[in-house]
């Protein structure tokens, strides 16, 4: 899931759960989470 459908999610108030994990530079979602927010079939 790409990071601009993530912030989609987040903007539209349907993953108020989902904390940004900061490594260095690079920002990471909770993998756990995101598979939440995927359609049935699509998580990997």
């Amino acid at each position: 899931m790409s990071k601009a459908t993530i912030s989609r999610f987040v903007q539209r108030g349907k993953a108020d759960q989902l904390k940004p994990i900061k490594l260095g530079t690079a920002i990471r979602f909770p993998r756990a989470v995101i598979d939440k927010l995927a359609p049935q079939g699509d998580a990997a």
